[in-house]
């Protein structure tokens, strides 16, 4: 992929969650949290308590079952309050309840995990009139079975996350995002794009002795990386800011100012707006602003995009 340059023009699941939240209920009580952010009223409080001590689940777990709260109301408010320190079960966590940004009332109640197989039918990439990637004539498939850098970053990701590792530079992540929960699309993805360009580019070959490896996030908080590295970080931070899986791809294109195959990220907004999150670009550009690429593939978890001369 290309070298970082500076551009001229412009230089499990459900269960690990609430046990994460547990873990932090030591010096204030969720319930009287909620009330007190007028969340839930102290009637349905004493509801969800009675039904707690009938089943014994999380009180967070119990609300949501009985329909007082959404999960996404209930995680930000969490988030906001203590900040949610990440360790591995942390960021997992983030992930996969960062998926399930209040897009409708569907979308509240569906728990999708960074690690799980997805179902390509909770997504609702043909319902949005998307602007073609460069003009390009997209072609979908559901089918990533065969991205193996892809689905191997993924893997090795869940499988450090599972085992512990990279607490501290998962640390450093939440530590640089917080503060971003809330805020417009245009002001995360600016924000996440500052914070990993300022990582180190290193070339595949010196990072790992190999010519093509796509690093975790994991890696690269540690170590840098190369375009898709960046593009991989930037790509899991907002995803657990909350930005849906369906509204963000990994791009690899073609830089025909350098004839050098390149990886960045798409990400969609709502308004038929798209922009590029690149390493090779100081700030964020909008798509139909920048003309040095050729899409040849783009992809997230859901689908994959070969990406024809229109």
């Amino acid at each position: 992929m290309s070298k970082h340059v500076t551009d001229p023009e412009n230089q499990s699941k459900k269960g690990g969650f609430f046990n994460a939240v547990a873990n932090r209920l030591a010096t204030a009580r969720l319930g009287d949290l909620l009330v007190d952010s007028g969340l839930i009223s102290r009637d349905q409080l004493t509801e969800a308590l009675a039904a707690q001590k009938a089943d014994r689940r999380q009180l967070g777990q119990v609300l949501i079952g009985l329909g007082i709260i959404s999960p996404v109301t209930l995680y930000r408010k969490l988030a906001e309050q203590w900040c949610i320190k990440v360790s591995a079960a942390g960021l997992t966590m983030l992930i996969s309840m960062g998926s399930m940004a209040p897009r409708s009332a569907a979308a509240e109640t569906t728990n999708i995990s960074f690690s799980s197989a997805v179902d390509t039918s909770k997504y609702d990439v043909d319902e949005i009139a998307y602007p073609a990637m460069f003009g390009t004539q997209e072609v979908r498939s559901n089918d990533i079975s065969g991205f193996s850098n892809w689905n191997g970053m993924i893997q090795r990701f869940e499988t450090d996350l599972r085992a512990g590792k990279g607490g501290q530079q998962m640390q450093q992540m939440q530590n640089r995002l917080k503060g971003l929960q809330g805020r417009s699309l245009r002001e995360q993805v600016s924000a996440v794009n500052r914070i990993m360009n300022s990582k180190p580019y290193v070339e595949d070959n010196r990072n790992w002795g190999k010519s093509d490896y796509w690093a975790t996030p994991v890696e690269f908080m540690s170590r840098g990386g190369d375009c898709e590295d960046f593009a991989i970080a930037k790509y899991v931070a907002l995803r657990a800011l909350g930005v849906p899986v369906e509204q963000m791809r990994v791009a690899v294109v073609m830089d025909q100012t350098i004839n050098q195959h390149h990886a960045i990220l798409i990400v969609y907004d709502r308004d038929n707006t798209a922009y590029v999150l690149d390493n090779q670009i100081k700030r964020v550009r909008e798509l139909s602003s920048v003309k040095r690429y050729k899409p040849i593939f783009s992809i997230n978890q859901a689908s994959w995009w070969l990406h024809k001369s229109a």
